[in-house]
């Protein structure tokens, strides 16, 4: 239906990149790992325009860096006036600094991206990097909503050079619910450093954290919020505690912080969890914990299992859209239960605490998962389709 993204060869190109996040996650890692490892020779200059959050990863790694507070920037489809604003906003910027290609992260940055170069002769790569239909009808407020924003995404997947994405099901999502073009679409998977995070896994955690030695440390890494469906992995826990001296690290913060501490009081679990909050440095956690744990609603990729797999941890995941399935190699580098399944995923995390060979075998085989999905590849992939889509506006020009 489409293809994937490859190493390709081209010239350098200036490069604008616009990335408007309101929590660091999976695609605010895709844009710091790319940036990081960005051939400069052949992306000159590299401007960003981004969150102030991400000020402290980003600015660095580039030429030009501009918060998109100072602009008074949009993170998400609130109304179309309000992005005609937003994109009006970006576009003096564009302009001003006549980039070849311009990288618009996530949705939303992509939707002003596309709206800002409208008759300028600038092509927009979008990266979409989670399911949003999947998001839409869940937890969209109204049908308005749902339809213009739907409307606006389906827009811009038209009217990009190129639309990347870090699965296969988002790209099929893209087609089916967006009408996006097929031909547009590329799949760049994303990566990560082995000999980085082992070395990073070896660091002592901070606060020590110490459990006796019987018990079963099971960790997760996710915002607390309703679509990591976190409640799901508390019940689990319950269960899997009849047989089991387990406890459980979360690793994140959110608004569901209280909701989640009042469960696992209500479920005889609150001993149990260890609301860690955020942290810089996950690693040391993932390495010192026995199972990992993904459970979410939907998942454009899923950063954090690949992180785990990188650290030697069996993981179990549910088997949502679309993301956890393709990371596990179809459940073949990791353990798929059904979304939601409690009953499930209780018997998955206990049989791995049972069977110590077959936990050793998710071990070695995520970890030769984790080597086939590099940094290294990601950036060349996402570094093709960007000088693909630069290619394009020349040869439009002649």
């Amino acid at each position: 239906m489409y293809s994937e993204a490859g190493p390709r060869e081209g010239r350098p190109t200036a490069l604008v990149v616009v990335h408007v996040a309101g929590a660091l996650g999976g695609a605010e890692r895709t844009t710091v790992n790319l940036l990081s490892r960005l051939d400069r020779a052949r992306f000159d200059p590299v401007r960003v325009i981004a969150s102030a959050l991400l000020r402290p990863a980003l600015e660095p790694l580039s030429d030009t860096f501009v918060e998109a507070e100072s602009l008074r920037l949009e993170g998400w489809f609130t109304t179309p006036a309000r992005l005609r604003a937003d994109a009006t906003r970006l576009r003096a910027h564009l302009r001003e600094w006549g980039p070849a290609v311009v990288l618009g992260m996530m949705h939303y940055g992509a939707a002003m991206a596309v709206g800002a170069t409208r008759g300028l002769g600038m092509p927009v790569v979008a990266s979409f990097r989670g399911p949003a239909y999947e998001y839409l009808r869940r937890y969209a407020r109204d049908w308005r909503e749902h339809g213009y924003t739907r409307l606006a995404i389906a827009h811009t997947a038209r009217k990009a050079a190129r639309v990347t994405v870090p699965s296969r099901g988002t790209g099929r999502e893209l087609v089916r619910r967006f009408l996006a073009p097929p031909g547009r679409i590329r799949v760049v998977a994303n990566g990560i450093d082995l000999e980085d995070v082992a070395r990073r896994a070896r660091r002592p955690i901070p606060d020590g954290l110490p459990h006796r030695a019987r018990q079963r440390v099971i960790c997760t890494a996710a915002r607390l919020c309703p679509e990591k469906d976190l409640g799901a992995l508390l019940h689990a826990l319950r269960r899997v505690r009849q047989r089991h001296e387990a406890i459980l690290w979360i690793l994140g913060e959110g608004p569901e912080r209280a909701a989640l501490g009042r469960l696992a009081g209500t479920l005889g679990v609150v001993e149990a969890v260890h609301f860690l909050g955020y942290r810089d440095e996950v690693f040391p956690y993932l390495a010192a914990a026995e199972i990992y744990v993904h459970t979410c609603e939907f998942e454009g990729f899923g950063y954090a299992p690949l992180e785990a797999m990188a650290c030697g941890v069996p993981v179990v995941a549910m088997d949502c859209p679309y993301g956890p399935r393709e990371v596990l190699d179809e459940g073949r580098a990791g353990q798929l239960v059904p979304p939601g399944d409690v009953a499930a995923l209780a018997r998955a995390l206990s049989r791995l605490l049972d069977d110590p060979a077959r936990a050793g075998e998710l071990r070695r085989r995520g970890l030769e998962r984790a080597r086939a999905l590099s940094i290294e590849a990601m950036v060349e992939g996402q570094t093709a389709v960007l000088e693909e889509a630069a290619r394009e506006r020349i040869h439009a020009r002649r």
